[in-house]
């Protein structure tokens, strides 16, 4: 027995007595809808099952006739053996459970759309942001890259997905993917599998050891700019003032500036993070 499509046969006879009988349709409806937002891209984009899934929405859901829900039991049915398995994700370093019930809100447009759907469109905008992107076009070819393409590739993220329409802020990232990473590569990693890119803070901290290392800096300068890094990554970019007034770095007395390092010297640590700013 195929416990998939008897399972999810199930689901949308269901959802057609609940409509039939007036009662509440909302759960039965996200249960499929949460059903078709984790098949895979090869039955997503088959040309038969497409318009059946791109249906399994609540607002399509809510509106389709019994005849029209039918039919899209019959064509996704046996494809729901195919659905991606949740504990997958624990392979790339994720939370056990992934959240996908309840609603975002996005604030521009005030819409309130599903977690699932809205999963499912951030993936579908992560791969078409991606499918030409030059750094990860040299992931996939095995070429070597450094650093500095792996930041243009997270400034790309953060403008397309930030300032979108989606609204993929860090909240609404933790709702939908259990996505504790500081940084869009995280999502990434998770939407294509690529389990060796870095968060965005193993970057930094790559790049302030690589900094300190060419530097001749004594230990009080050290420990002073580690704590800096870590302001930095609060705030994604850095001013001359963060160094005196950042909670962080009150500890180090008001005078720590002038006592460990030149004009010159504060001037470059200013450029150097600056450059790491997404």
């Amino acid at each position: 027995m195929d416990v998939a499509a008897a399972t999810f046969i199930s689901k949308v006879e269901r959802l057609k007595l609940l409509k039939r009988t007036g009662k509440d349709t909302s759960q039965a409806i996200q249960s499929i809808a949460e059903d078709a937002a984790i098949l895979p891209d090869f039955v997503i984009n088959d040309p038969q099952c497409k318009p059946h899934v791109q249906k399994c929405i609540p607002e399509e859901l809510k509106n389709a006739s019994p005849s029209e829900l039918t039919e899209l039991r019959d064509v996704l049915a046996p494809q729901m053996k195919y659905k991606r398995r949740l504990d997958t994700f624990l392979e790339l370093d994720l939370l056990d459970s992934i959240a996908i019930h309840g609603y975002i809100l996005l604030t521009k447009s005030g819409e309130k759309m599903y977690v699932a759907e809205y999963r499912r469109l951030v993936e579908e905008r992560i791969l078409a942001l991606v499918a030409n992107h030059p750094t990860i076009k040299a992931i996939q070819n095995g070429e070597k890259i450094d650093d500095w393409q792996l930041l243009e590739l997270e400034r790309t993220l953060t403008k397309e997905l930030g300032e979108g329409d989606l609204e993929v802020t860090p909240e609404n990232l933790k709702k939908v993917f259990a996505h504790t990473a500081d940084s869009f590569f995280g999502l990434v990693r998770q939407v294509l599998d690529m389990a060796y890119l870095p968060d965005y803070k193993d970057l930094v901290a790559r790049q302030f050891e690589s900094y300190v290392t060419q530097h001749n800096y004594n230990a009080d300068q050290i420990r002073f700019l580690h704590a800096v890094q870590s302001v930095f990554l609060q705030k994604r970019h850095l001013e001359t003032a963060d160094l005196y007034d950042a909670p962080a770095l009150v500890g180090f007395g008001q005078d720590a500036v002038e006592r460990w390092f030149t004009e010159n010297e504060v001037k470059e640590v200013i450029d150097f993070a600056n450059r790491l700013a997404v």
